[in-house]
């Protein structure tokens, strides 16, 4: 199975991926780029390329692998996704100086093993290198990451469709460096990307920042749990819950008795009183 090292920069389907964040010179150069070999193919790449098309990718896509990831990436628990996140941000935040060295660009060549599609290289510092081992490593250790293959950093810029082998083997990209970005490369960190939701993305954009500003560690979202009414208190049966009803006098039964198991007048109760005398 080929790594990240071994297959174009393309997002699509259920791929997801670890990739570096350029700055926006960059991609706006190299954005520019490919649109100047998707306006014309033989204009940049002389008259062999005239028989075919060039196909640019999406501003929005053009970025260099990291590291590859799959599908279990985005199905991972609330705990574990900030032990991972923590996990990365520890390696970044230990790197973060030398992180900041900027990134040269080589050259515009034909990816290989396939020829059709145009790709530009760039010259990584090794702190960048052995950062994306380490990454990986993390990854794997989790069960994220696809086997790895030595890292080949490239951006893939559009692919060429409707030439031959014999027409892509004459191609020559010598002509093409007017349209290299001016500038070496500044590295703004670390970005996930691939086919999911643009919260689930937006979530690891602090974690994987190179910025030397602090950052918060991963926390779990707080969970409300719902509202559950407060029961009243038992009653003490000891001393009693419920009030006492208002003392009423009843007159004995028997002789002298008046209005026997009703409330009595004062007068009543002077009655009874005298004649138990």
């Amino acid at each position: 199975m080929l790594s990240t090292a071994m297959r174009p920069s393309s997002v699509g389907g259920k791929k997801l991926l670890f990739a570096v964040n350029m700055d926006a010179a960059t991609q706006k150069a190299l954005c520019a780029a490919a649109d100047a070999v998707a306006f014309s193919p033989s204009a940049c790449f002389g008259d062999v390329a005239a028989g075919g098309s060039f196909e640019a990718v999406d501003e929005s896509q053009l970025h260099m692998d990291f590291v590859l990831c799959n599908g279990k990436i985005a199905s991972l628990f609330e705990d574990q996704a900030c032990t991972l996140q923590t996990a990365l941000q520890t390696l970044i935040e230990n790197a973060a100086v030398e992180l900041e060295a900027p990134m040269p660009f080589l050259r515009f060549e034909l990816f290989q093993p396939d020829p059709t599609v145009l790709v530009a290289r760039f010259r990584v510092p090794e702190r960048l290198t052995s950062l994306r081992k380490a990454v990986w490593r993390e990854c794997k250790s989790m069960g994220l990451a696809f086997p790895d293959a030595m890292w080949m950093p490239h951006v893939k810029l559009g692919k060429f469709k409707g030439l031959t082998r014999g027409q892509l083997a004459q191609l020559s990209c010598s002509g093409f460096s007017e349209h290299a970005p001016r500038e070496p490369t500044r590295v703004l960190g670390l970005k996930l990307v691939g086919d999911r939701p643009e919260s689930f993305l937006a979530d690891w954009e602090d974690t994987l920042s190179f910025s030397l500003q602090p950052k918060p560690k991963p926390q779990p979202k707080e969970q409300t749990e719902p509202l559950v009414p407060t029961p009243p208190p038992k009653a003490n049966p000891a001393r009693g819950s419920r009030p006492r009803p208002p003392m009423r006098l009843v007159a004995a039964k028997g002789k002298g008795s008046i209005n026997s198991g009703a409330e009595m007048k004062t007068a009543d109760i002077l009655a009874v009183m005298t004649a138990a005398r």
